[in-house]
């Protein structure tokens, strides 16, 4: 099989690329292993869709996306080409990578429309460039003997285009207008992807959220860890405390992980004898969440948590459960909610 993403040992997870006599075989090994399968339904660009799987363990995640090669609808001498041309790995014996041409014109494959060409690369495709460049100086010239059989003389150029971009932006400071970063704080704001966790144990929550990072990070998903301290004594001091801390992460594009949230601040302001609606007032003057979960267990103030948190429609999980057990429902949870 080729491996079209990261290299292991690099990466997080395996991008495979497959070709139809080893789909079966593939998913039988995976499902063997406990892996579990979401299907990604075809979209433009991917005529067949893909496979997302999935495992989850100890409070981490392990991923392989299998991608079948006729998304690529190329052909047949192409796609013989694509495998036969396929370099080793060491250390595997049934994994390859593609050659340095191959490596652009899979990438290209996703340069679908002009204006992609006017985004600089990623930072993990633009890596990915740079090696192919240098193991092969000319992979360029030689993607573009290829590209008319892959259909995709228009789709290098956007490529390289967004390469050369990102290229010259890479060592410029990012400036931005005032009515981008409003849009920007807009976007953040509706539909940036955060998770809460909320309890009245210090340790079981923080393990828990903790735990939600290392899964992600082993799903190849951007995520940022923040630490709130305890809610400050004002309704609206303890909103701005909260939008301080998810905000920037919630713009730069990651899944905002907050240990402490509304639920802990709204439990704080009811201790200090405020107003019952502060509870809903709160919720409407931070960052929704995609997901917040009530980490319960028997400890000080645990009834008023419970009661809060129906208010905020927080879901409420056993924290006296194996911690390993709960990490692995929350991350496939939330898995769900943010990819």
């Amino acid at each position: 099989m080729l491996v079209i993403g990261s290299v292991p040992p690099e990466g997080n997870d395996l991008d495979l690329l497959v070709r139809p006599d080893q789909e079966r075989v593939l998913g039988e090994i995976l499902t063997r292993a406990d892996f579990v399968c979401r299907a990604i339904a075809p979209f433009r660009g991917y005529p067949r869709g893909f496979r997302i799987w999935a495992r989850f363990r100890e409070c981490n995640a392990h991923t392989v996306d299998e991608i079948p090669v006729g998304d690529l609808e190329l052909p047949p001498e192409e796609s013989a080409r694509l495998f036969a041309e396929a370099r080793p790995i060491p250390g595997f014996a049934r994994l390859l990578r593609p050659s340095p041409r191959h490596v652009l014109l899979r990438l290209a494959h996703d340069y679908l429309d002009p204006e992609d060409s006017r985004a600089p690369l990623s930072a993990s495709r633009r890596r990915r460039v740079l090696r192919a460049l240098a193991e092969e100086p000319a992979a360029w010239e030689l993607a573009a003997e290829l590209a008319p059989s892959w259909a995709s003389t228009e789709r290098l150029a956007r490529l390289r285009a967004a390469f050369d971009l990102g290229e010259a932006a890479s060592a410029a400071p990012r400036r931005s207008s005032p009515l981008g970063t409003i849009r920007e704080y807009r976007r953040a704001w509706r539909s940036g992807r955060l998770i809460a966790f909320s309890g009245p144990d210090d340790a079981r929550r923080s393990g828990q959220a903790e735990g939600l990072q290392r899964a992600l990070d082993g799903l190849d998903i951007p995520a940022r860890l923040m630490r709130i301290g305890p809610a400050r004594s004002s309704l609206f001091g303890a909103a701005r405390q909260l939008q301080l801390a998810a905000l920037p992460g919630l713009r730069a594009g990651e899944v905002v992980i907050c240990d402490r949230y509304v639920l802990d601040a709204a439990v704080a302001l009811r201790l200090r004898r405020r107003l019952k609606w502060h509870t809903s007032v709160l919720r409407f003057l931070v960052p929704p969440p995609r997901r917040a979960y009530l980490i319960d267990s028997p400890a000080p103030h645990a009834g008023l948590f419970r009661e809060r948190s129906a208010i905020l429609g927080v879901r409420q999980v056993d924290g006296t459960r194996a911690p390993e057990h709960l990490c692995a429902e929350i991350a496939l949870d939330v898995w769900e909610a943010v990819r």
